[in-house]
């Protein structure tokens, strides 16, 4: 549990009260923490051990409800209700150990894996739902074109297709609802990561539906991923202090958008192939160049932390180019990527001050791009 959120239990249960709360923030943010503050990345939701442990409990008992779902209704007459009644009958177990382990017992990893299984399971249980009630289901056309006997191959594979896609909309669609559902109900900000994925999954399959499945390249995940970036950085623009919970919502978007960028940018200037030119390589370090400034602007590690592999890849290339080989094709790209890796982890405050020079302190950009001082003055509420 973070400062912020044991200060408003605390309100809650009575042993302070809201102005005393509010006095003792203060306090902490003039520097009376003698631990001192927190990383306004600092990974809340991970309190002990025990909460891993925990949550692979979960998910082995979620993974025994599944099965024994299945066992219990397999014999049902209607098929289309299988999955029905197995999703409804998961998501709803693990909706009612949500309500003790993340509303009484305030554990975020657990509950962050209930909340993907819930999501999973609900979206599959309305998916079903709809296509039982007509919606979607195209059994009958493919029962048609099935009897039509020669000729019929190429028919009967668009109305699979066609049925795939219907299922994936409607099934994206209850997941979506359900994380909405999980985030009002219990505000965990993991609830708005589980939506951008699914939202991104929706749209790839809205290109593929309309424009074909060579069309999900790096333009399509660029854009989705600048979707959720823009979405993220709303968040960041409401709490320029990073002390609210405002910032934990942007830290998964951030962690949503950032793979998207980086792997649309990788298949954008060099393609699927590992290799890459010395042009494109090139193009690749200035784009990865680019990214890291904004990474450090926002003061978000995720875009950086992405395009780690996509920057050890273009390191080895032009190495290679280079004519080096044997263990000194390997030892200098591990040199470049680990130094640079050590000198901005242990400096990113000072490179941060280097890049928000520019920036005037109290102009609007400040709240999106807040100052070493303001945030080292006010992280201590996060």
């Amino acid at each position: 549990m973070s400062e912020r959120e044991a200060l408003e239990q605390a309100i809650k249960d009575g042993v302070v009260s809201a102005d005393q709360a509010e006095q003792l923030r203060h306090y902490l943010a003039r520097g009376g923490d003698p631990l001192g503050g927190q990383d306004p990345e600092n990974l809340k939701f991970l309190s002990s051990f025990n909460d891993i442990f925990l949550t692979l409990g979960l998910m082995i008992l979620m993974t025994g409800v599944f099965i024994a779902a299945l066992v219990i209704f397999m014999g049902t007459p209607d098929y289309a209700l299988i999955p029905v009644l197995v999703g409804t009958v998961v998501a709803g177990v693990a909706w009612a150990l949500a309500e003790y382990f993340g509303r009484k017992r305030r554990l975020s990893l657990p509950t962050m894996a209930l909340a993907t299984v819930f999501c999973f399971f609900g979206g599959l249980a309305f998916g079903a739902l709809l296509i039982k009630m007509g919606l979607g289901d195209i059994k009958n056309e493919f029962f048609r074109a099935a009897a039509n006997g020669d000729g019929a191959e190429r028919e009967i594979f668009k109305l699979f297709r066609a049925q795939a896609i219907s299922g994936a909309y409607w099934a994206q669609l209850g997941a979506a609802l359900c994380a909405l559902a999980f985030y009002f109900r219990f505000r965990l900000p993991f609830s708005l990561f589980l939506l951008a994925v699914i939202g991104a999954m929706a749209f790839y399959t809205f290109l593929a539906d309309v424009a074909g499945l060579e069309t999900l390249g790096g333009g399509a995940m660029l854009a989705a991923g600048l979707a959720t970036l823009v979405a993220a950085m709303t968040f960041d623009a409401f709490d320029p202090t990073r002390a609210t919970r405002q910032s934990d919502n942007a830290f998964w978007l951030h962690l949503a958008a950032a793979p998207q960028i980086m792997l649309g940018l990788r298949f954008m200037i060099i393609g699927p192939s590992i290799e890459s030119s010395s042009s494109s390589a090139v193009v690749m370090l200035l784009a990865l160049l680019a990214v890291g400034l904004l990474s450090l602007a926002l003061n978000r590690r995720a875009l950086i932390f992405s395009g780690l592999v996509t920057f050890t890849l273009v390191v080895f290339s032009l190495a290679r180019q280079s004519g080096l080989s044997g263990f000194e094709l390997a030892m200098w790209p591990l040199l470049i990527v680990g130094v640079s890796v050590v000198l901005l982890g242990a400096g990113w405050g000072t490179a941060r001050r280097i890049v928000l020079a520019i920036i005037p302190e109290h102009s609007l950009l400040s709240r999106l791009f807040p100052s070493e001082d303001l945030l080292k003055g006010n992280s201590k509420t996060s």
